[in-house]
């Protein structure tokens, strides 16, 4: 089974580098251009994540891909 682009690059960022848990159920994740990083938390319709790709798409980044991927670890 092939993967959609963004959740292989968010299993390159799983398996890379240090997502950490944020107070409030969250996560931060890093930049794969190491330009900071982003918040990823649950909610009631999903999770959500505070980078550009996500604002615009209200669907699935590499960061909620990545989260999904260091949980299922």
């Amino acid at each position: 089974m092939e993967l959609d682009p963004r959740a292989q690059r968010g299993l390159v960022i799983a398996t890379t580098m240090t997502i950490k848990e944020i107070r409030g159920g969250g996560w931060r994740v890093p930049s794969q251009s190491f330009d900071g990083t982003y918040a990823v938390y649950d909610t009631p319709r999903g999770r959500t994540c505070s980078c550009p790709d996500f604002e615009e798409r209200q669907q699935p980044c590499k960061h909620v891909y990545a989260v999904q991927f260091t949980l299922f670890r």
